[in-house]
């Protein structure tokens, strides 16, 4: 499954708030044909998060991001800065939001100056 394809899943209501987004590679190459999947993960405390992720997933070097509300939420939010739901803009927007831990105030926007968080030091 694409990322085109998970875009498309959330437009028509296919997630549950159990679900996550897992994507292969680093955040900052995400595109609209980077290998992705919604998945449920285990919400244990007693299991590491990273641990939580199934099997098929790991093997295949997926690795989750961010959950089914902030993945919708993103999608909502490119298309309010498109004027209409555009894919490049939702996987802009998702990407900007999984690397920096916020929204970008435009479509294209830049590099945060002083990023609080971007998770390609975690790999992803």
């Amino acid at each position: 499954m694409s990322l085109l394809d998970v875009i498309n899943q959330v437009r028509i209501g296919q997630g549950t708030e159990e679900d996550w987004l897992l994507i292969k590679g680093y955040a900052a190459d995400l595109d609209l044909q980077t290998e992705c999947v919604l998945c449920p993960l285990e919400n244990d405390q007693d299991v590491d998060f990273e641990e939580s992720i199934p099997q098929e997933y790991v093997a295949r070097g997926l690795q989750p991001t961010i959950d089914y509300e902030i993945l919708e939420a993103c999608v909502h939010r490119a298309d309010r800065l498109s004027g209409g739901p555009m894919a490049q803009a939702a996987c802009d927007v998702i990407r900007y939001y999984i690397r920096f831990d916020t929204w970008p105030e435009t479509l294209g926007a830049t590099d945060p100056p002083h990023p609080v968080k971007d998770l390609e030091c975690l790999g992803r």
